[in-house]
């Protein structure tokens, strides 16, 4: 089973795969990493092309066609719910329980 974001509406399946983030590091391997995100500056695209790899690997997952695209998320996605988005792409880091 797959986590869901909703944009415009849709509940879209989201999966933060490893796939998807070497996908994110090849497309944009002289800017950023994924492992980049806490500590350099990031562009609003990187964010969009990291959450359509993740979608990606979300219908992949539930073995369905992916019937959106980076065009659609970016013509999609209110400016008010972006740093929603942000969260749930990257929720913060559980902390372990020290014993």
């Amino acid at each position: 089973m797959t986590e869901q974001i909703e944009i415009a509406g849709r509940k879209l399946p989201i999966r933060r795969t490893l796939g998807a983030m070497k996908q994110f590091d090849d497309e944009f391997k002289n800017e950023i990493s994924v492992f980049e995100f806490e500590t350099k500056p990031k562009r609003m695209e990187h964010i969009v092309a990291l959450l359509d790899y993740i979608v990606q690997a979300g219908f992949k997952a539930d073995e369905k066609p992916c019937d959106v695209d980076r065009e659609w998320l970016m013509d999609n996605i209110e400016f008010d719910e972006f740093e929603a988005i942000i969260q749930k792409i990257f929720p913060p880091a559980k902390k372990q329980k020290k014993t």
